[in-house]
């Protein structure tokens, strides 16, 4: 009898739970909130959608924005990646507003010419759906394809997959200075013109500007044409409306007569002049309607801002590389600038990442698993991995007896286990002080290349029946040794400066000679963080200058407090220091004096094609 009450007790809980959840969803639910629009259609008989075409979702009722967010309201690429824009909640409606391109290419927007994307806002089932101001959550979600236009898209009345704005009532003109002219710093000789529309990426060029110099002393008639070293369009800038309404002239302390080869160096009280060209040069807005001839002046000052950060310092370190050593990292130029650092004889990467979880053996026409639990065969004496990462307690053995073998990494090589070569009696013959890598290939059983970095805390060795084999370790980065390697190894490295000190009793350092790139089909993304920065207590750091020599490099920054147990260092804990933030040039950001700022870079190479470059990063006072 007890166990029949309780269990009509149970089923009237039950019961009673179900209706509960019923009622709740049909509060929460099937209230009416609803989408009941969107614009554009993204229909697939509709025109394609232009790189700056704002997307709106209207809905039945105000939303709440607390609950629109990247995860409920998203528009992603073919691949499932969400694309970077703004999202703007307003009354019953959200709109996606994705950045318009910046670029002559047109490639560096939210969204890129002929591709496919998919705009995706969540409701019933997910909780984290969009909800309306009165708590009721989305009665359904929605996903709609669509594809952007081409480059190719253009019309009498737009030049560019781009779309005009106010193009019937706001005129396309430069904003005049409020001073009346520009100081134009003598340190840093950059002028950001701000324009009434944004300028249309693909008429940004140094023939837009007609530039003269009229030195200090000198009379009207000695005026000298120059010209910019570069044009480039800003980010959104605190004057303007839109993205991409500023060009930023950049000029070099010294600068060059158009025409000539002749140099002349800036001074204070030199003057300048800047006219907009008309014609096929003159810049134009996303219309095609180019803008009238207009004159601005600058007077070139001595400096007007403080650098309270540079990179690269002449203290940094040659390497810049990520706590995840599996990437490649960046190199410090001879020339002061920043690149990443790859080498072709580094390899390809085709057999991914070696990083066994047991010992194994690497012999030629041989199938071995890598780590990943996959099966790899490589037919020749090259084998070609994007990084190695033996680990401690494992043991890989290199069967070089048929001949020299070859382990290459295009980012860094770990060993922290064991490395061993199987090869006859064979010793190293001396080498110059500059080595040729095809030779050093020859002479050696076992080469270990890595363009980044190679680090032994553990032990290379050989397994041969006289004293020793002949084992090379290669690098474009440092050669770090901790643990052991056999007796003659060479130690091979771009600048001759190992970052191993001492050098291993009995091992050779040479300088060698690398080839910076990536072999033909080879792609990695290459990271580096620079090392902190501290900055002074009595001045802000506020606004980036980046000089890119290429596009190509993504620059992010970080900020950190001072460690309160460790000082002098900054504290990473991740409640304390800021997430990496994307970095623009002009961009203004807000860091606390005294504390830290670093810089991490990326940039996704691919083989054959030259390699990116920045020439620096610059953090001003104002």
């Amino acid at each position: 009898m007890n166990s029949i009450r309780i269990l009509r007790t149970g089923l009237t809980a039950t019961a009673a739970l179900v209706a509960l959840v019923a009622c709740r969803r049909s509060v929460d639910v099937d209230a009416g909130f609803s989408i009941t629009r969107v614009f554009p259609t993204l229909a697939a008989e509709s025109e394609p959608l232009l790189l700056n075409d704002p997307i709106t979702v209207y809905f039945s009722e105000p939303v709440d924005p607390l609950s629109v967010s990247p995860d409920s309201f998203a528009v992603v690429d073919a691949e499932g990646r969400p694309v970077r824009g703004r999202l703007r909640t307003e009354g019953s409606y959200v709109t996606f507003e994705p950045e318009a391109p910046l670029g002559r290419d047109l490639l560096d927007g939210s969204l890129l010419p002929s591709e496919s994307y998919r705009l995706a806002v969540a409701g019933y089932p997910r909780a984290d759906g969009i909800r309306s101001r009165r708590g009721a959550l989305l009665q359904e979600g929605t996903r709609r394809a669509f594809r952007t236009a081409s480059i190719a898209d253009a019309k009498p009345d737009r030049p560019a997959p781009l779309r005009p704005m106010f193009s019937d009532s706001r005129p396309f003109v430069l904003r005049p200075s409020e001073l009346g002219s520009y100081p134009l710093p003598v340190d840093d000789p950059r002028l950001a013109l701000h324009f009434t529309l944004p300028i249309l990426p693909t008429s940004v060029t140094t023939s837009a500007f007609e530039v003269t110099l009229l030195r200090r002393g000198a009379s009207p008639s000695e005026i000298e044409r120059i010209e910019p070293t570069a044009v480039r369009l800003l980010p959104k800038q605190p004057t303007d409306e839109f993205r991409g309404c500023s060009v930023e002239l950049e000029f070099r302390s010294i600068v060059k007569t158009l025409g000539s080869d002749r140099l002349i160096p800036l001074e204070p009280e030199d003057f300048m002049g800047i006219r907009l060209v008309a014609g096929p040069s003159a810049l134009q807005d996303y219309a095609g309607r180019a803008a009238p001839v207009q004159v601005v002046w600058c007077n070139v000052v001595a400096g007007v801002s403080v650098a309270v950060a540079e990179w690269p310092t002449e203290e940094d370190p040659q390497v810049w590389s990520d706590a995840d050593l599996t990437a490649p990292a960046f190199e410090v130029t001879s020339r002061r600038t920043l690149r990443p650092l790859v080498r072709k004889e580094a390899g390809n990467g085709a057999l991914g990442i070696l990083r066994p979880t047991r010992d194994l053996v690497l012999r030629a026409g041989h199938p071995f698993d890598p780590g990943d639990g996959s099966v790899r065969v490589e037919n020749g004496a090259h084998f070609q991995f994007s990084a190695i990462d033996i680990p401690a307690g494992v043991t890989v053995q290199v069967d070089c007896r048929d001949g020299p073998v070859r382990l290459s990494a295009v980012g860094h090589a770990s060993i922290a286990g064991s490395l061993l070569a199987l090869a006859p009696d064979r010793l190293m013959p001396p080498m110059p002080s500059l080595v040729e890598p095809s030779i050093l290939a020859e002479q050696a059983s076992l080469t270990v290349t890595a363009a980044s970095g190679i680090a032994v805390a553990g032990r290379v060795a050989a397994a041969a029946k006289g004293r020793s084999a002949a084992v090379a370790l290669v690098s474009a980065g440092w050669i770090r040794v901790t643990g052991s390697v056999p007796h003659g190894s060479v130690l091979a490295t771009e600048n001759g400066r190992l970052l191993a000190s001492p050098v291993p009793p009995g091992c050779v350092p040479v300088r060698i000679r690398l080839e910076p790139g990536l072999p033909e089909g080879a792609a990695v993304t290459a990271v580096g963080w620079s090392p902190f920065l501290a900055l002074p207590f009595d001045r802000p750091a506020t606004v980036l200058r980046i000089r890119n020599g290429a596009a190509g490099i993504r620059t992010l920054w970080q900020s950190a407090p001072h460690d309160p147990l460790r000082r002098g260092m900054p504290d990473l804990d991740p409640m304390r220091a800021s997430a990496p933030r994307d970095a623009a040039d002009g961009q203004r950001i807000d860091v606390t004096p005294g504390s830290f700022l670093r810089l991490r870079l990326q940039a996704d190479l691919r083989g054959g094609e030259p390699l990116p470059e920045l020439l620096s990063v610059r953090v001003l006072d104002r």
